[in-house]
This record gives structure tokens, C-alpha cells and sequence, in this order.
């Protein structure tokens, strides 16, 4: 049963042989239980891809005797970053093949199944999985009428957005243009005051000035 969804997955394994394990029919796991014994003398490469399997059917062409059971012991989980998520699907392939071919250099070719055997198998897989998503992904007329609606009105209100901030923009440049148009007016103005401040300094220091202050003084006192 998977943690995760709750699903329930049936095992219906094959019996063990050695073509079997080569042609990844079947498949080792970490719940496998091993005699030590049966160790001695067969290398477990720790610095390959798919070491188990690799030590398995080394054990296999060694004689040593399998049995298979019918039960799921453990959930496999692939983290991110770790190495069996982290190769791509070609460089686990070629590394398959690879330790195919090194396999037949020490038993054997008769001893380990044909070359390519691997490539192909996984190649046609991939094909068919590739098929399933596209399968996945066609639409029915009715379901490419909605999304073409959808994709219309969608369309539609861009249509409009873009048009709103066209309107939006056009009016940001006119009132700009207006608050330069004042800003003008304020400097002018301001100048203008500053002008007139200066004139009138100079007529309240003139001779003039002062003779029509004492003659405003004169009249108002005699009244």
C-alpha cells in the first residue's frame, strides 16, 4: 500500500533466473535476505550505478540459488538530489549496458543475454510512456470548443486591459502636461513678485519717497 495515496498495488512476481534478473524482469530490493556465505568471493562494486543489481547477477552467474516471494516488504522513496533521481534516463541506460558488457568479458557471452537487449527494452518503454502522455493531453472536440472559448474571453479581456491602460496612460500625459503648464505659470509668477519686490525697495529708499512720506505727515497733522 502506498503511504502517500492510500493505493493498493497487487504483486504477482515471476520465478527467479538468471535471464530474468539481466533482462530487469525482475528486480532486487534492500529487503533482500542474503547467507553470508554466499558473499564470499563476489565483489560488491560500491561506486557503480545499480551496484545491487550488479551484485546480484554476479551472484547468479556464480551458481548461488534465488528464490522469490510474494509479498511487498518495503516502499521504494526517490528523493530530490539523490542519485536516483539525479541521473537522466540515457546515462542509467548506458550504464546498464555497461555493466552488461563487463559481465560477458568475465562469464561469458552465452553466460549474459544479448547485447542491446537493455537499450531497446528501455527505448520501447520510454515510447510508451511517452504514447500515455499524449494520450493524456488529447482533447475532446467539446473540451477544445471550452478551451478555445476560454482562450477567447481570455483574449477579450487583455483586449480591454490594454485598451484601459492606453485611456489610463493618454490622461497621465495630459494632466503632466497641464501640471507642467502651471508649474510655468507659478515660476513666472514668483519672478514676477521678486521683480516687483525689488522695484518697490528701490522707490522706498528714493529722495522722492521720503519727501511724499513727510508731506502725507505734514497734511494729516494739520487737519
Amino acid at each position: 500500500t502506498e503511504s502517500s495515496t492510500g493505493k493498493t498495488y497487487e504483486t504477482n512476481f515471476e520465478e527467479f533466473s538468471n535471464s530474468g534478473l539481466q533482462r530487469q524482469e525482475l528486480h532486487v530490493t534492500s529487503s533482500s535476505l542474503i547467507r553470508a556465505e554466499t558473499t564470499i568471493g563476489v565483489w560488491y562494486e560500491e561506486d557503480t550505478v545499480a551496484e545491487d543489481w550488479d551484485f546480484f547477477m554476479r551472484l547468479g552467474l556464480e551458481g548461488k540459488k534465488f528464490v522469490n516471494v510474494s509479498n511487498a516488504f518495503l516502499n521504494y522513496q526517490i528523493k530530490p538530489g539523490s542519485r536516483s533521481s539525479h541521473n537522466s534516463f540515457t546515462e542509467d541506460t548506458l550504464y546498464f549496458e555497461k555493466i552488461l558488457e563487463k559481465l560477458r568479458e568475465e562469464y561469458g557471452d552465452k553466460n549474459v543475454i544479448e547485447k542491446g537487449y537493455i537499450l531497446k527494452k528501455r527505448m520501447s518503454e520510454l515510447e510508451l510512456d511517452r504514447a500515455s502522455v499524449i494520450e493524456r493531453l488529447r482533447l475532446t472536440s467539446e473540451e477544445r470548443m471550452s478551451l478555445s472559448d476560454a482562450l477567447y474571453i481570455s483574449k477579450v479581456h487583455i483586449d480591454n486591459q490594454v485598451i484601459a491602460i492606453d485611456d489610463l496612460n493618454r490622461d497621465i500625459s495630459r494632466y503632466k502636461k497641464e501640471l507642467d503648464r502651471k508649474q510655468d505659470q507659478i515660476e513666472n509668477l514668483e519672478e514676477l513678485s521678486s521683480a516687483l519686490q525689488i522695484r518697490l525697495s528701490k522707490i522706498e529708499s528714493s529722495r522722492f519717497y521720503r519727501l511724499y512720506e513727510r508731506y502725507k505727515k505734514l497734511k494729516s497733522s494739520n487737519r
